[in-house]
């Protein structure tokens, strides 16, 4: 009965255990975005999660308050009252300044900066910034005399802190450090910045900033942020990443909350963090115009961001292609050849239209020749003209009809240059793009290693760590920073490609998206008919339909087919040489201009001169010749039908082979999705074991390879499938961008009339 009694009490307490004890959470945001709230309510939410796991305790937002900095000491009291609220944890940047004391509830504030209030049951948690280091950067660009430390709204006492450490670590005197409130006018803030070497800012305002820190870079003023936001960094050169800090405080906040459950003493709580583990972002762009290059890029510390957005000409996929039509110099010789062309056509007409000669001749004979009776006058000029037209001369004729088949075929090739170039540009365009995204999955490995440098330094410094892994780390960072250069070499190679297809300078860097691409290459066919797709006896219809498309559009046969009417019209015309004359009629009519004169200028009889007549010609023997022409010819166009078999039966094996192609890229694409996915689990799962000890160095590196490796194979399958799909649309005769409206929406019909039948 007792061991009864006592299984039902261990069962009870177990059941009690499980649902754990209910800590209500009042939470207080700052008056920010709506935007920068709902990521902090997410971290929070997050830390809370994984720092309560498997503990008695249960945290649960109880209530969100959004409040401005002199609503908050209402706010907390208000909370301190309320019953369903047990610990408040305030959000807001620096509210501890306004926090009262006489609180009955933990009030954690894990965002303060410079002056920390002190009331009972408050615990603020600051960073402890290395001002020497953030100097020492600044210094690396211009010798720094002079700093300046500006703040916005709620950040004087904390400007006012950092001189003061900034004078008691001997970096600067009193007199070179100016202190700049960014709430003033424009005019007033560009005037106190200009005057100083290098600027720190406390504003996390992005209004001010985007406002006045600009100005800071133009003038070639090198400044860092506490609240450096890498997405949109304003202008300012480097900074700590302001979601980075928010992230590790309320980390900070959540393990204090725990240890105030657990019972520890409040002055074992988490008050100080130092900055040894932030990482410093530098914008490239702001780098750049300040002619500005960290000299130690394999610091664990250094980030740099916004690299791969060198660019400064915007530019998109149908841009390209109009600028492509616009200024590229192989498609403008290929136009000259077409306009050529029309000439040969003017000219074979021109040769069965009438012809008309004037001439002018002077003779002069010695003067023994015109003593003889039977010569001319020893000096005679005379003026003269002839008209000739033909009547029927079947090469003539025949001329015309072979030079307009050459034309057709010039300008086939005319089109079949233009796929190639379109496709060359497709390709160069999607290559840069697609290296921009590996140069970011690069520099993102490398950030990687550089977090896993800093671990692996971190648990040596504390004894739980040995040199090894900080060996190794460092030898990953050198390959990455070589892998990341490689990739630099190749975008730089792609930008040079793309900007030879439109005829710019070398000089010109671009910044490319990825938005209407489908506009100029058909990917609706997978967008709208993927489940159809996916039916594996559906592949020999779509094939076919598009071998029926790239036959029917192919400049490349029309170009032959050309050339076979002209060599058929040709062989014709050698043939009917036998027996159909060649009939021309002319006239001639000469006038002496002056009466002849000198020796012999009695002798003429005349002095004007005149003749018409019609002649017949047909060639009889020509010694084989003709016989030999005719059989040339024949062999000539035999030659180019089996050309054209040829090139029939090569362009719809290529369709083949290529629609196989874009249909195993696009099923790729999921996958590879997929297992990127996966590995980032993966990797997650195994950094937190790393840095528990509990899995060796080379289980974590494993993991990373295969998460770079998976996101590397995302992004090829992707640009793959762009790529084969364009490749497509090259044998196919015509780019989808090509059609109009109508035609496309004729296209997509047939397409869902062929996939759907059943």
């Amino acid at each position: 009965m007792k061991r009864r009694i006592l299984v039902f009490f261990l069962t009870f307490g177990t059941f009690l255990m499980s649902f754990g004890k209910e800590i209500g959470i009042g939470v207080i945001y700052g008056d920010q975005s709506k935007e920068l709230n709902k990521y902090q309510k997410i971290i929070l939410e997050r830390e809370l999660a994984k720092t309560f796991e498997n503990t008695q305790f249960d945290p649960v937002i109880k209530k969100e308050i959004v409040v401005s900095r002199r609503d908050i000491k209402t706010t907390v009291a208000r909370l301190q009252n309320d019953t369903s609220v047990d610990v408040i944890i305030s959000l807001d940047i620096n509210s501890s300044e306004k926090i009262a004391g006489g609180l009955n509830k933990l009030v954690l504030a894990p965002l303060s900066y410079g002056v920390i209030g002190d009331a009972k049951n408050l615990n603020t948690i600051s960073t402890d910034y290395n001002l020497k280091e953030i100097v020492a950067l600044l210094n690396e660009i211009r010798n720094i005399k002079k700093i300046g430390i500006a703040y916005s709204e709620g950040f004087k006492k904390s400007a006012s802190k950092y001189k003061e450490n900034l004078i008691f670590r001997n970096i600067f005197a009193d007199k070179d450090i100016a202190i700049i409130n960014l709430d003033q006018s424009d005019d007033k803030v560009e005037t106190e910045i200009s005057g100083n070497d290098g600027l720190i800012i406390l504003s996390n305002k992005n209004p001010i900033l985007h406002k006045s820190i600009r100005k800071i870079s133009e003038k070639g003023i090198p400044s860092f942020s506490m609240f450096f936001d890498v997405e949109n960094s304003e202008g300012i050169l480097m900074g700590y990443s302001s979601k980075d800090e928010q992230e590790r405080r309320i980390r900070a906040a959540a393990v204090n909350l725990l240890k105030y459950y657990e019972g520890r003493d409040f002055s074992e709580l988490t008050t100080k963090l130092d900055s040894k583990s932030l990482n410093i972002f530098i914008d490239y762009r702001i780098a750049k115009l300040l002619d500005f290059y960290p000299s130690d890029l394999l610091s664990e510390k250094i980030r740099m961001v916004n690299e791969s957005g060198k660019g400064t000409v915007r530019l998109s996929l149908e841009e390209a292609l109009n600028k492509l039509f616009e200024n590229n110099p192989e498609l403008k010789s290929k136009e000259q050849d077409v306009v050529s062309s029309t000439y040969d056509i003017k000219k074979a007409k021109a040769a069965i239209r009438p012809s008309l000669t004037a001439n002018l001749d002077y003779d002069k004979q010695d003067n023994t020749r015109a003593r003889l009776f039977s010569t001319g006058a020893e000096n005679s000029l005379q003026a003269g003209a002839k008209i000739s037209q033909v009547l029927y001369d079947e090469s003539a004729f025949s001329n015309i009809t072979i030079q307009k088949r050459i034309y057709d075929s010039v300008k086939e090739e005319l089109r079949n240059k233009e796929l190639s170039q379109i496709q060359s540009l497709i390709e160069a365009y999607l290559a840069v793009l697609k290296s921009d995204l590996s140069f970011e999955i690069e520099k993102y490995n490398m950030n990687l290693v550089k977090r896993y440098l800093n671990l692996a330094k971190t648990k040596y410094s504390i004894g739980i760590g040995g040199p090894e892994d900080v060996y190794r780390f460092e030898s990953e960072l050198a390959d990455s920073t070589t892998n990341l250069e490689d990739v630099r070499s190749d975008m730089l190679s792609y930008n040079s490609e793309l900007n030879r297809l439109l005829n710019n300078s070398m000089d010109t860097y671009f910044i490319l998206g990825e938005e209407g691409i489908g506009n100029i290459i058909g990917l609706y066919i997978f967008e709208n008919f993927e489940n159809e797709l996916n039916k594996p006896w559906k592949f020999d219809e779509v094939k076919n339909y598009f071998i029926e498309q790239g036959l029917k559009n192919s400049p490349e046969i029309k170009s032959i087919d050309a050339r076979i009417a002209a060599k058929e019209r040709e062989l014709k015309a050698a043939k009917r040489k036998r027996y159909v004359p060649t009939i021309k009629a002319s006239g001639n009519y000469d006038r002496d201009v002056v009466d002849p004169w000198g020796t012999g200028s009695d002798n003429s009889d005349s002095d004007e001169y005149w003749n018409i007549g019609v002649g017949f010609s047909i060639p009889i023997y020509k010694g084989g010749e003709l016989s030999y022409d005719k059989r040339q010819i024949e062999s000539e166009l035999e030659k180019l039908k089996f050309d054209r078999k040829t090139k029939v039966s090569e362009i719809s094996k290529n369709i083949s082979s290529q629609y196989a192609k874009v249909s195993a890229s696009y099923r790729k694409i999921k996958s590879a999705e997929k297992s990127a996915e996966a590995s980032m689990k993966n990797l997650e799962l195994q950094t937190e074991l790393y840095i528990k000890g509990k899995i060796t160095i080379t289980d974590m590196l494993d993991a990373r390879n295969s998460l770079i490796g998976a996101e590397q194979k995302k992004t090829s399958v992707k640009f793959d499938f762009f790529i084969s799909q364009a490749k497509l649309e090259k044998l196919c005769g015509k780019y989808y961008f090509e059609n109009n409206e109508n035609e496309k929406e004729y296209i997509k019909e047939s397409i869902k009339n062929l996939i759907t039948s059943k």
